[in-house]
């Protein structure tokens, strides 16, 4: 188990619950791994209670399950949780599209290129961090400024980061996501929004295709 230790001053709490989080969606604990407060106590530096405090919101959200007198058991992806996520993604997104088409202008939608589609200076790394998860869907619900959408769209951001790092790696996989990206964002530049919608359940649909195919093998 590899999760970095604690060293800041701040809320205990909140930074066990982050470290941990982030140590489950990228997969630094496995899904099955049954863990103990001990250890995790070790692990980040800090006492027990925090942990405790953390693991308990963790589980709430779904990403562990506390197991009496055995430990903390962490969620494994399931089929059920892609068909669930993909489902609610599709409907949030094509709300995106509806909010944000008529508003988007082309200074926006060239900044979006800019950030979201490969640049020569652009290392390896920084394209994958930018296509693993649901960054460029964030950043979209973001520009409509409906608070609620963003916020629903950026809890099932984790939840897609914690997919897609399953489906990322199949090989040609990271190219098929630029490209579709590029699609969804032409057809913003087109003012299209029933190509905006093809574009992006097409895209979701063959994320949802990759991560089962990962998934099952």
């Amino acid at each position: 188990m590899e999760i970095p230790k604690i060293d800041k001053p701040d809320s205990y709490k909140l930074l066990a619950y982050k470290q941990i989080k982030k140590a489950i969606i990228h997969h630094s604990m496995k899904g099955g791994e049954i863990i103990s407060e001990r250890d995790l106590s070790a692990t980040l530096g800090i006492s027990r209670t925090p942990i405790r405090e953390a693991t308990l919101q963790l589980e709430m959200e779904g990403w562990l399950e506390i197991l009496p007198r055995k430990g903390i058991l962490v969620k494994s992806i399931k089929e059920k949780d892609v068909e669930e996520i993909m489902q609610l993604r599709k409907a949030l997104e094509c709300l995106v599209i509806d909010l944000l088409m008529p508003i988007i202008s082309e200074k926006t939608i060239k900044k979006i290129e800019e950030i979201f589609l490969p640049q020569p200076n652009q290392t390896e790394e920084e394209i994958l961090a930018v296509n693993t998860g649901g960054d460029i869907h964030l950043h979209l619900a973001e520009l409509t400024e409906n608070k609620r959408l963003i916020n629903w769209i950026n809890i099932l951001s984790e939840q897609i980061l914690w997919l897609g790092t399953k489906a990322i790696v199949i090989p040609g996989r990271l190219e098929e996501v630029i490209a579709e990206h590029a699609n969804i964002i032409q057809a913003f530049k087109n003012r299209d929004k029933e190509e905006a919608y093809k574009r992006t359940i097409e895209h979701l649909e063959k994320t949802r295709n990759a991560i089962l195919s990962n998934f099952n093998d």
